[in-house]
């Protein structure tokens, strides 16, 4: 930008006026209060540095990510530079579609012959951003794409803006035709982005949180951190009675943590991976019981499905962390489409739809995101692919969408998403192996170390009576 003011100014050396340094110094200043929460929670910290300098370090450190920018500025290996090249066409065609391109490519270069030092801004800033996307590592690559997106509607405004030689009438008719294929673009997209009744992350809340209050429990999670964001903000505004604690935080000293809890009366509830990681740590000193009845598997809930109703199943290749039952869901998929259903393959992107109980219903599999249609019972159905595997780990919105017409059946999402119909004609959404999927709690009760740890060692022995590395709610 310094470069572009450069060149468009007949005075160069006014742009270090003193009022122009200090508008500029200003504007650089509104920007950087995006990062005043960061700067305000760091600062008021209770754990944070006594010493001003070192608190203003820890900022910098947060802000600049400097643990981990390494793997991800120039982290994209060559051998996946063509993929990412292809995901950034892909995922500028959804957003503007062919006729938006074009009229952008247009677009520049009316400004090249119209106003040359604009074009080169216009390009300069997209190449720029363009080639730090497509080198950076990161699983939210179309966030980075936004900035690339807004540089091409400039564009395409920059063809309509400005005709003095061309008739009035035929500028209207342009611009109305423009504007005529955004609303329709809108209006085609709404049905898969729109997540007003987006309830998910609400209901994952409650299943992890249900009957739990800092008065007679103390929950450890163990979550990825979209998971945990949602109950981090739950606790916060909507259940301030939840005791609740991230694993790392306590686990090495997680034996006293326990101790300490148990001899108030409150029982140690493990959600997510907690269960796992405290077992490989402590194996029996920690003895630990379901909490619940374990949720269903694929297969079960695909043999409670009523026959004769529709149903859409969904494959996406799970994250690193996740691990797919292949048993099951060939067990899910007989059960639901017929032994001669087509079998899963290594696609990364896999749709079985049709009748319960029923043959030759839909199929699909693809290496690439595609958008298709078919119909089951009379009705219309669409299946949207929107995302780019295996770069794009996760997505807000979700990697994909099953609409019933217009409306919006399933929010597809790594791993197996299932959506079926209930006799009322109501739908139900299940997921399984990724994000959403219903995970059994352990929990460690207060009453059980008296009568077990006593004879077996266990780091669950009495306590003296004091409070100590208790959790509180937040």
């Amino acid at each position: 930008f310094t470069w572009f003011l450069l060149l468009v100014s007949p005075l160069r050396a006014a742009l270090l006026r003193p009022r122009h340094v200090a508008m500029a110094a200003g504007a650089a200043a509104a920007g950087a209060l995006l990062y005043a929460p960061n700067f305000l929670f760091v600062w008021t910290n209770i754990d944070a540095p006594p010493e001003w300098s070192d608190r203003f370090a820890a900022f910098w450190f947060d802000v600049t990510k400097s643990d981990w920018r390494s793997t991800m500025l120039l982290g994209v290996d060559d051998s996946e530079l063509r993929d990412r090249i292809a995901m950034w066409i892909w995922d500028a065609r959804l957003q503007f579609g062919v006729v938006g391109l074009l009229a952008a490519l247009a677009g520049l270069a009316r400004l090249w012959f119209v106003e040359r030092p604009w074009a080169l801004l216009l390009a300069a800033v997209f190449v720029i951003n363009t080639i730090f996307v497509l080198t950076y590592n990161v699983g939210d690559p179309h966030v980075f794409f936004l900035p690339g997106h807004f540089l091409t509607a400039l564009a395409v405004g920059a063809l309509f803006a400005g005709w003095p030689t061309l008739p009035r009438r035929p500028a209207y008719v342009m611009v109305g035709l423009m504007i005529a294929y955004a609303g329709w673009s809108g209006w085609d997209t709404w049905p898969s982005a729109t997540r007003h009744d987006d309830r998910r992350a609400d209901l994952l809340v409650a299943r992890v949180a249900a009957g739990l209050d800092d008065a007679k429990a103390v929950l450890l999670s163990d979550m990825d951190w979209q998971s945990e964001n949602a109950l981090l903000y739950s606790a916060r505004y909507e259940r301030p009675s939840l005791a609740w604690v991230r694993l790392a935080e306590v686990l090495p000293h997680l034996p006293f943590f326990i101790r300490d809890n148990h001899s108030i009366g409150r029982d140690v509830v493990l959600s997510g991976n907690a269960a796992e990681r405290v077992t490989a740590a402590f194996g029996s000193l920690a003895p630990l019981v379901p909490d619940g009845i374990p949720p269903a598997t694929l297969a079960e809930r695909a043999a409670s499905i009523p026959r004769g109703t529709p149903f859409v199943l969904t494959l996406l290749k799970p994250t690193g962390g996740e691990r797919l039952d292949p048993e099951d869901f060939d067990r899910a998929v007989m059960t639901l489409a017929g032994s001669g259903a087509p079998r899963r393959t290594e696609a990364l992107f896999q749709v079985w739809a049709g009748i319960a109980g029923e043959a030759h219903g839909y199929h699909r599999a693809s290496d690439r995101p595609f958008r298709d249609t078919f119909s089951l019972l009379g009705d219309a159905f669409s299946v949207r692919m929107e995302s780019w595997l295996p770069f794009e780990t996760f997505r807000r919105a979700g990697f994909g969408h099953i609409l019933r017409g217009r409306e919006p059946l399933l929010t597809v999402e790594r791993g197996v998403s299932l959506v079926w119909f209930e006799r009322d004609g109501s739908s139900s959404v299940a997921y399984f192996d990724g994000l959403y999927a219903p995970r059994l709690r352990a929990r460690m009760p207060a009453s059980v170390p008296q009568q077990v740890a006593r004879g077996t060692g266990a780091i669950l022995d009495p306590a003296p009576q004091q409070q100590g590395s208790t959790a509180h709610g937040s």
